[in-house]
């Protein structure tokens, strides 16, 4: 009698066992349910990695021919779609018309502008070397449409380049108060936000970061390099969080994996 008692109280116990527990304890879900969970956590690690679009740019080099006095030339580029970009030509203190050649990196084609201040005007095209010449008016300024997929500049919100050109002007003069200053303005979004490491430092405004240089100054080819520290610091907690999710996610496909060779050695038929 004490027997039965007991089976019969075992038996109620059983019988009442909650649904949560019943479907935990139910047959192959001790190894499922950590699978899926290994997948969710791998999901939020996932999301947590940064993305970035990779930083890359090419060099440019610019030649200038002026009979006369040349104040300035500046040269203004902002991207305006996915591998289009608008380069803005201008010049100021000419007392004569101005050739300026662009030499471009393999890639990289212009259109003409339709502008009554383009005297002349070439575009590049890969089949001429990407060099795009144009002759202008005195005091005038033109807008190119360049295509490239990529530029002399790049940003991603998180790191920044851009190319200072290498400028060859014979009649621009050196160092002092008649040599003719290049200014060069990148169009980029939060540029304020940027510590500038690479390069000389340029005058930023909003959306825009201008470097001035003299003629003599742009002896060679200047990287500019730019990275906000916000966004690294950011970037790295996220990495944190990522690893960590990713580490659960391989102590839940560990114990899934042992759990699942467990209920797969009890269901083989015994001989």
């Amino acid at each position: 009698m004490v027997e039965r008692a007991a089976h019969t109280q075992t038996d109620d116990v059983r019988r009442d066992r909650g649904p949560v527990e019943r479907l935990v304890r139910r047959p192959g879900l001790d190894w499922a349910v950590p699978l899926v969970l290994f997948w969710v956590a791998l999901a939020v690690g996932w999301l947590f990695l940064p993305s970035h679009s990779p930083v890359i740019t090419h060099e440019f080099n610019l030649k200038v021919q002026t009979a006369g006095p040349l104040t300035e030339v500046s040269m203004v580029m902002a991207p305006s779609s996915p591998h289009r970009y608008d380069l803005q030509v201008g010049l100021d203190g000419a007392s004569d018309a101005v050739g300026l050649w662009f030499n471009f990196q393999p890639g990289v084609t212009t259109d003409c502008p339709a502008s009554s201040a383009v005297l002349s005007c070439t575009p590049a095209s890969p089949s001429d070397g990407n060099l795009l010449y144009l002759r202008l008016r005195p005091l005038s300024t033109v807008d190119v449409a360049v295509g490239a997929p990529i530029f002399t500049f790049s940003a991603n919100g998180e790191s920044a380049e851009g190319w200072l050109p290498f400028v060859n002007c014979d009649s621009c003069g050196g160092p002092g108060p008649a040599a003719t200053v290049f200014r060069v303005t990148y169009k980029i979004p939060d540029v304020t936000s940027y510590d500038w490491t690479s390069g000389p430092p340029p005058g930023l405004t909003d959306g825009e970061a201008v470097w001035q240089q003299v003629a003599g100054q742009l002896q060679e080819p200047v990287l500019v390099e730019g990275t906000d520290p916000r966004t690294q610091q950011r970037d790295e907690v996220h990495i944190f969080l990522s690893g960590i999710s990713i580490g659960i996610a391989g102590a839940l496909f560990a114990g899934s994996l042992q759990a699942f060779l467990v209920w797969n050695r009890r269901r083989a038929p015994r001989r």
